[in-house]
């Protein structure tokens, strides 16, 4: 996606770039206090930005989609994980919710962008339940800030 540079503003994405893995000490940070798990990114079929590039056709000749559906987060570790493998989403419910959400406005798939508010997992198996533990302003402020780059490009 064009917003590859907002992307790289959000600390809780490029934990885990290889150029940008910060201290220990701060991820650790991360998950005691906020119970936020980074990003990975990387999925090359069709996933949710940020664990993939938010397109149905992430190619280079992909249409450049007009309509953005924005989840919350992404889910969660154990989700991630198990969605590693095949490198791509687009068999799971909010997919398949999303296909015939989109088909009935007579909206095609490839014309949707998909992204989150959030950028990070949920820990463990749960991806619904309390994101933040205690509110961090800079956190939120730096998602919304990537959300609306996005929402522009």
């Amino acid at each position: 996606m064009r917003s590859a540079s907002a992307k790289m503003r959000c600390p809780f994405y490029t934990w885990r770039n290889a150029a940008e893995v910060p201290d220990e000490r701060v991820e650790y940070a991360a998950l005691k206090y906020f119970r936020i798990l980074p990003s990975w990114g990387g999925l090359p079929g069709p996933a949710f930005f940020p664990e993939g590039f938010g397109l149905y056709n992430p190619t280079a000749d992909a249409t450049w989609p007009d309509v953005m559906a924005v989840g919350h987060n992404f889910g969660c570790e154990d989700y991630r994980n198990e969605i590693d493998a095949a490198g791509r989403e687009d068999n799971k419910a909010t997919w398949r919710n999303l296909c015939r959400l989109l088909a009935d406005a007579d909206v095609p798939i490839e014309s949707c962008s998909m992204t989150n508010w959030f950028v990070g997992l949920q820990p463990g198996s749960k991806p619904v339940g309390e994101f933040l533990s205690r509110p961090d302003s800079r956190y939120e402020r730096e998602c919304s800030e990537l959300l609306l780059e996005q929402i522009r490009t």
